[in-house]
């Protein structure tokens, strides 16, 4: 089972055991998004927010979806430090695959203006529970196969840096662009972007610089372009995310190889025994020996094959599951340059010397448009 956990908030200014997916704040933003994704594979959930009415909420939307989960629900507030204690204890009948801690809140008032019960309650939730949970998790399951923990950072950890960062490529290249700010201290300030290794080497790069507003601009004309077929792009996106998560043949095969690994392991510890004990011809013992161990080694490979396998469709997966939650909100066009609905969108724009900035979105669609 999957333990998600979560609690509403924000940046503000001013054995006979189910198998569980946990996750802390589920019930909205990054929290609802991957509880959607792991029951869309098909795990049990424990969901857990302050609000109950925003669990059921999403319970009920999962369960139209895929209603051969389960989904357990949980209100508590972890940003009162017992509660944490409380929480855990109360998943000891579920055995928890996977925990992913997802809860946490911020505030960007200036330090004469904080409001002290607010920042004792963020220190609570975002440090003390989120050790406090991790370190029991870890301490129960650490031993036990296929287990995972994971900590969810929202883009408010990323205020310092623009949603263009590592996204725009040089055609001539091939280096990312970066941001130079021009005229700083006067009215006509200025952040254009170019290629980083533009005065590198004995020659120029040759494309140009963009300013960030045209950057943006560009972005809003290939998505309006990219949204005329929003449906069909949709509807594809959904067939691709169908085949990601059918990994039935590969947990098959996985589970195949992983048997005769054991067999193979058997077979060489029972040679190395019957030698220790027996005299055999040593030509015949290495021989023997050599057969089983390169035997296992190839299914090592196989097995090891075989997983990255399983990870690249999973994270495929999350790619256009993030690529899907946005073009799905977003019905028309938006006026507005957006840089959490840019990131979910655009895996990389390149610019080239002739002024072609080509948008490659995350679901391999390519826009081009010109400066």
């Amino acid at each position: 089972m999957v333990v998600l956990y979560q609690i509403e908030g924000g940046l503000s200014n001013g054995s006979g055991k189910k198998e569980i997916y946990g996750h802390h704040r589920a019930s909205s933003g990054i929290g609802y998004e991957t509880a959607k994704a792991f029951s869309g594979r098909g795990k049990n959930l424990i969901i857990v927010a302050r609000r109950k009415d925003n669990l059921e909420m999403l319970k009920k939307e999962i369960l139209e979806e895929r209603p051969d989960v389960d989904v357990v629900i949980r209100s508590t507030d972890l940003s009162v430090p017992e509660n944490a204690y409380q929480f855990y204890e109360g998943l000891k009948d579920y055995g928890v695959e996977t925990w992913v801690n997802n809860a946490g809140f911020g505030n960007y008032d200036s330090v004469a203006d904080q409001d002290l019960g607010k920042i004792g309650a963020m220190l609570h939730l975002n440090i003390e529970a989120l050790t406090i949970l991790s370190s029991l998790f870890v301490r129960d399951y650490k031993e036990i196969d296929g287990t995972q923990l994971i900590n969810v950072l929202s883009c408010g950890g990323h205020n310092c840096c623009s949603p263009l960062s590592a996204k725009l490529k040089c055609g001539d290249c091939g280096e990312y662009f970066g941001s130079k700010v021009w005229h700083s201290n006067s009215k006509y300030k200025r952040t254009i972007w170019q290629c980083n290794a533009k005065f590198k080497g004995g020659s120029r790069c040759a494309t140009p610089h963009l300013y960030e507003q045209q950057i943006k601009e560009m972005f809003l004309e290939a998505l309006g372009i990219l949204i005329e077929n929003r449906e069909e792009i949709i509807g594809d996106c959904r067939a691709v995310m169908e085949a990601l998560a059918e990994c039935g043949s590969i947990d098959a095969e996985m589970e195949a190889v992983s048997d005769e690994m054991e067999v193979t392991a058997g077979l060489i510890q029972k040679l190395v025994d019957e030698n220790a004990t027996r005299k055999l011809d040593q030509h015949d013992y290495r021989k023997k020996y050599d057969g089983y161990a390169s035997r296992y080694a190839a299914l090592e490979s196989r097995l090891e094959s075989l997983e990255k396998e399983r990870e690249r469709k999973e994270i495929q997966y999350d790619i256009f599951s993030g690529f899907l939650a946005g073009l799905s909100e977003t019905e028309e066009l938006t006026v507005d340059f957006n840089g959490k609905l840019f990131h979910r969108l655009v895996d990389y724009a390149t610019v080239y010397p002739d002024g072609r900035v080509v948008f490659a979105f995350r679901n391999g669609v390519e826009i081009s448009t010109k400066i």
